[in-house]
């Protein structure tokens, strides 16, 4: 079914005349601090949105975690007119990069139409996005043609420990995805598909001593953690889009004695699991350099990549299609960084990310959402949640 185009006119004049209550809420939301490792503050994040969807007419359920923030999923049902039982995710994130205090540092501001503070672009602004979208609707009285559930994960910038196996079983029975991360920097893209993350660890032991008085007594873990550094850099494949990274490097107890100990954390992204796959027998087939050091290496892949499957691509078309509509020309990207629509993707549901609020700076001091885009960018997704995804999107199989 396609979207009639005054029909997403009206949403957006909603939406621009509602932009001060906008503003008030991500506001509220941001000074609410929640960084991923600190779950009773992710938790004040999951009270605040839980309050608000109520409020908004949506069941609310909570799943609250022993270890980490609570988890959220509200859900809204369909028109009567359009009554099905297969739902539309909209995946979110409560969490942020940011610590505790850094709000004090950069408070949340709006200056010549740019909304600046922590965790604005990455990703608040798309959880209000997703909120003001199913408020127009229900206030211009535009029914859902899906019942539609919003997913607010509690560790998405962690990897979503938590929260991964309730994306999963959610998303069961969905006929699409909508993940309302970040558009694409400069651009406004959506993106059809992302990279598979690894999180790995080399742990290097190697033997104490005096570093003046008897430096061959010893085994310089943090000699052979940098030689092994330059052999992993060098699986670094930009031909088949996989890198490799030390991001994180220790070593030693101090200046004047031999390194007995050294480690480095690997990030790793991958365009496919069977890349993945080699890029771990390599990983795990490193053996030492400097006589009497003893390796290991450790981790997982934490999300599989999101592959541009045919699915992803219609769901796309039809984003386009609503985009038109509104005037917009949307253009289709991949990633190199993960969300939560890696793992709805792996499953076979259509699955479109970027559609939150076009700005820039995630995990950056110079994190911004534009104003003035903001009546489009929710009409677009208010016009998804009204068309025919089962069609456009494809079914999940």
């Amino acid at each position: 079914m396609a979207v009639d185009p005054k029909l997403l006119a009206r949403v957006r004049a909603h939406v621009q005349a509602q932009l001060p209550a906008y503003v008030e809420l991500l506001e509220a939301l941001v000074t609410i601090e929640s960084p991923s490792h600190d779950g009773p503050a992710v938790t004040r994040v999951s009270d605040f949105v839980a309050q608000v969807v109520a409020g908004d007419g949506a069941q609310v359920r909570r799943h609250r975690e022993a270890k980490g923030g609570d988890n959220l999923v509200a859900e809204w049902p369909a028109g009567a007119a359009h009554a099905s039982n297969r739902h539309i995710m909209v995946l979110a994130h409560n969490d942020t990069v940011w610590p505790l205090g850094e709000t004090a540092k950069r408070p949340f501001a709006v200056t010549d139409g740019k909304i600046t503070g922590p965790g604005t672009y990455d990703m608040k602004a798309g959880l209000v996005n997703a909120i003001f979208a199913i408020r127009a609707l229900k206030a211009l009285g535009i029914p859902l043609t899906h019942p539609v559930k919003l997913v607010c994960a509690a560790d998405e910038e962690i990897g979503s420990p938590t929260a991964r196996a309730l994306i999963e079983r959610e998303a069961e029975g969905c006929d699409a995805a909508l993940v309302v991360e970040g558009a694409e920097p400069k651009t406004g893209n959506l993106r059809t598909a992302r990279k598979g993350i690894g999180v790995f660890k080399l742990e290097v032991t190697g033997k104490a001593a005096h570093a003046g008085a008897a430096p061959r007594d010893g085994i310089n873990a943090n000699e052979e953690l940098a030689q092994q550094i330059v052999r992993i850099h060098a699986m670094t494949d930009d031909a088949r889009g996989t890198t490799l990274s030390c991001g994180v490097v220790k070593g030693g107890i101090g200046i004047t004695i031999i390194a007995p100990s050294a480690e480095a954390e690997i990030d790793v992204r991958i365009p496919t699991m069977a890349e993945g796959e080699r890029i771990e027998r390599l990983l795990r087939a490193l053996r030492p350099v400097v006589p009497g050091a003893a390796i290991e290496v450790t981790g997982v892949f934490t999300r599989p990549p999101m592959l541009r499957t045919p699915g992803n691509v219609r769901l796309f078309e039809a984003a386009k299609a609503v985009g038109e509509g509104l005037g917009l020309n949307l253009g289709e990207s991949a990633s190199g960084g993960g969300s939560d629509g890696n793992f709805t993707s792996a499953l076979g549901v259509p699955t479109l990310d970027g559609l939150g609020a076009v700005g820039w700076g995630a995990h950056a001091i110079d994190e911004t959402v534009i104003l003035d885009a903001l009546p489009d960018r929710i009409a677009l997704l208010a016009g998804l949640l009204i068309a025919d995804l089962g069609e456009s999107g494809g079914a999940a199989s």
